[in-house]
């Protein structure tokens, strides 16, 4: 997950799971400036091809969409 970095330094801050792998949050910004409503997705999208998948397993059980809605927007 850090490249040559040796895992003993980073995993009791990151605690990788049976499979070696991490759990990592993409949060996305919300500007507001005057009537105008910016999000800004920081994420990694939605057209990664299998072997990213394979290889990162990205999950959408994040909480975004529903966060939007309790402050009032909708997609």
């Amino acid at each position: 997950m850090f490249g040559i970095v040796p895992k003993r330094m980073w995993e009791k801050l990151n605690p990788p799971d049976e499979n070696n792998l991490c759990t990592w949050a993409m949060r996305a910004l919300l500007v507001e400036t005057g009537d105008r409503k910016i999000l800004i997705d920081t994420g990694s999208g939605n057209k990664q091809d299998a072997k990213f998948r394979a290889h990162f397993e990205p999950s959408e059980e994040g909480a975004m969409f529903s966060s939007l809605a309790k402050a009032g927007l909708r997609r």
